[in-house]
């Protein structure tokens, strides 16, 4: 599932999978919104989330969510973290 959020590739029935999923627990009912709704609007968070973590991880200058990052050989200890080099952050517009 995160891989499919990552990549914006969500199943073409998941929205519809959900919106029965809030049904049959009654959410629908406990929010006094209707369960297509609530799916619709749960479905653009996880977008919007992708989206967040695409920005942030292209500013820390990290490798793109899903890819692993392999340091040159005797770039580090053994067993030590990577830790990602800090891109600047963008200017601020004129």
């Amino acid at each position: 599932m995160l891989t499919a959020v990552n990549t914006g590739q969500l199943h073409p029935d998941f929205q519809r999978e959900l919106a029965r999923l809030l049904n049959r627990h009654s959410l629908d009912d406990a929010c006094r919104t209707p369960d297509f709704i609530l799916a619709g609007m749960l479905t653009e968070h996880l977008e919007a989330h992708r989206k967040t973590m695409d920005a942030t991880v292209r500013w820390h200058g990290w490798p793109p969510l899903g890819e692993r990052r392999t340091p040159p050989a005797g770039d580090r200890a053994p067993g030590a973290p990577v830790t990602p080099v800090r891109a600047e952050p963008p200017a601020a517009p004129a």
